[in-house]
């Protein structure tokens, strides 16, 4: 069965469009061909001066991967549409969803969406592949996952998987509340389908065989399907409060623009605002029971895990009313040429929380029969900001280093830098004079010639699993520094990739996951360590005795990198075109 993975992504910037040309690369084995599925930032008009130049990076990226598997790689870039509501160009945020599109293409061979680049001819794709995946290019899994999504395709055609959030050092407070959205009933129906392993098509991840292309077409996204029960996708970065605000306003825009919505649309529509406007008449009325109906979520009582989810929601529901608000106006006055209703972007903010408890709060103390509910709310209300910037704060975090202990490390960090080389563990080798290129001990040009010289005891060596991880983040470090390189080192990071490339990527992958020592810590800041090291805080590695701090090997050069640079290794590891497919595997441990 021919399998077409499409990565659907809205770059901004040509600085963006590197992280997309390595996810191609590293989604290669996956699928047969590959389609790069681009949207052009909002705009004021239907073609932007900086449109140009992330074009011509968007095809030189996918040109450059083309060119290393000819036919592979393809590129669709979609052009802006008016949309009267938003009195806008949409790009990122059009109506037609990149699946609609690419399922039209699937199903006929063409589609309603107009192209400002492409690779190839649109209408080509026409009965080439027998199924699709569609998935967002900052999500990445294993090579055999959509094989093994393939295999487990069901009579429907279509089969959706969850996308989990990475175990991250960085990762913000909102992880704790898993699935939380700003719209009550989009929570509610998530968990609900959730239960009865069911998903969205526009959720996640979505494998498409042949005879579901017309489904997948002529659907809003808000249709249901059977859904994966394996974990077996992971998204790049963790999700965000911004990033579900956006969501929500996605959510209430595509739920406006429904031509005929049912009554249950409707009262999920107008549920933010009716719970707002009950709140007040609660203050002015006096009546407690009103107060008591608007702060009650029924779904959330049923299921008490959902409660502090629902707090959360509670606190930002002036903000959400405003969104619901405003799409529904918008919509509905959208070709009025009198009349226009539109609150400002900078109303849609924790900010209107605060404003609206300042002004809940004296109403509160008038109100005596409803003052408990209505000053919870109020209070609630008043640190909504607050509360939005702790949410975003990371659960960990790395104590920054003062400047005394910057220059202690950095003295450390020169006099292990002079230790003889261990060719014993060439790959240690490698990555500390990559280490020595980032703290400006060594040029990259003499770090490329170290490692060429230990290639022959890294070919020769047997390696183990952190042997090899030093290998392939040496590898990456020195391909993205090899503009400071001379032309006849350019092949070295391929040679290192071929000497240490895993024949299996299970054992390999197995003992990375049972490394409890700080060396494979240090690639792996994911696994939250519990007790103060140096990879977690460096305040660790400078309260040691000093005996312990003696730097007399590589591993100690490695470490107070590490150190200094927060991390500089566990990165470029997992951007090396041999590990990244496997990233996802790691973050999930299995």
């Amino acid at each position: 069965m021919s399998l077409l993975c499409v990565l659907s992504a809205a770059p901004r910037t040509p600085a963006q469009v590197r992280p997309l040309a390595r996810r191609l690369l590293s989604m290669r084995p996956c699928a047969d061909a590959l389609l790069l599925l681009c949207d052009l930032p909002d705009a004021f008009s239907e073609v932007m001066p900086e449109d140009a130049p992330l074009l011509r990076a968007l095809q030189s990226a996918v040109m450059a991967a083309d060119a290393r598997c000819p036919g592979h790689f393809l590129l669709l870039v979609r052009k802006r549409v008016w949309d009267d509501a938003a009195r806008l160009y949409l790009g990122e945020n059009q109506p037609l969803l990149p699946m609609q599109t690419v399922a039209a293409l699937l199903a006929h061979g063409h589609a309603p969406s107009a192209f400002a680049a492409a690779s190839f001819s649109p209408a080509s794709l026409a009965g080439q592949f027998s199924a699709a995946l569609f998935c967002p290019a900052d999500v990445s899994c294993a090579p055999d996952v959509p094989r093994r999504m393939l295999a487990a395709l069901g009579e429907s055609g279509l089969l959706a998987a969850r996308v989990l959030s990475p175990l991250a050092d960085d990762a913000p407070l909102l992880n704790r509340l898993p699935g939380f959205s700003f719209w009550e009933s989009r929570a509610a129906s998530d968990d609900f389908l959730a239960r009865r392993r069911r998903a969205r098509l526009s959720d996640g991840v979505l494998l498409a065989s042949s005879r579901a292309f017309s489904i997948v077409e002529k659907s809003d996204g808000s249709d249901v399907c059977p859904l994966w029960d394996i974990p077996a996708f992971v998204a790049d970065v963790s999700p965000s409060l911004r990033g579900a605000l956006r969501q929500t306003r996605r959510d209430l825009d595509r739920l406006c623009r429904l031509p005929a919505p049912t009554r249950l649309q409707k009262l999920m529509l107008s549920a933010p605002p009716l719970r707002l406007l009950l709140l007040f008449f609660a203050a002015v009325s006096g009546w407690e029971w009103v107060a008591v109906l608007a702060l009650l979520e029924p779904y959330a009582l049923l299921h008490p895990r959902m409660l502090p989810a629902a707090l959360v929601r509670l606190a930002f529901l002036p903000m959400t009313a405003l969104c619901a608000a405003n799409a529904f106006f918008a919509h509905r006055l959208a070709r009025s040429p009198l009349l226009r209703v539109r609150f400002p972007t900078g109303a849609q903010t924790p900010a209107a929380c605060a404003v609206c408890g300042a002004v809940l709060l004296p109403a509160a103390f008038l109100s005596l029969r409803a003052l408990a509910p209505l000053l919870f709310v109020s209070l609630l209300w008043l640190a909504a900001p607050p509360l939005f910037r702790a949410l975003t704060l990371p659960e960990t975090e790395r104590i920054p280093l003062s400047d005394a202990e910057r220059a202690r490390l950095l003295r450390l960090a020169r006099e292990a830098f002079a230790a003889p080389v261990d060719h014993a563990a060439p790959g240690a080798a490698m990555l500390a004079a990559c280490g020595g290129c980032m703290l400006g001990l060594l040029e990259p040009d003499e770090a490329a010639r170290q490692m060429t010289a230990l290639l022959p005891d890294l070919s020769s060596a047997p390696l183990d699993a952190h042997e090899t991880a030093c290998a392939l983040a040496a590898a990456q470090a020195i391909r993205e520094r090899m503009a400071d390189c001379d032309a006849a080192l350019r092949s070295l990071p391929a040679q290192i990739e071929r000497a240490c490339a895993p024949e299996a990527a299970a054992p390999w992958l197995a003992d990375i996951l049972d490394g409890a020592q700080a060396h494979s810590a240090l690639f792996l800041p994911l696994r939250r360590i519990r007790v103060p090291s140096v990879v977690t805080h460096p305040h660790g590695f400078l309260a040691l005795p000093d005996k312990a701090k003696t730097p007399d090997d590589a591993w100690a050069f490695l470490m107070l990198c590490d150190a200094l640079c927060a991390h500089p290794f566990y990165p470029l590891f997992w951007r090396s075109p041999v590990a990244a497919p496997y990233r996802s595997r790691v973050t999930l441990g299995f």
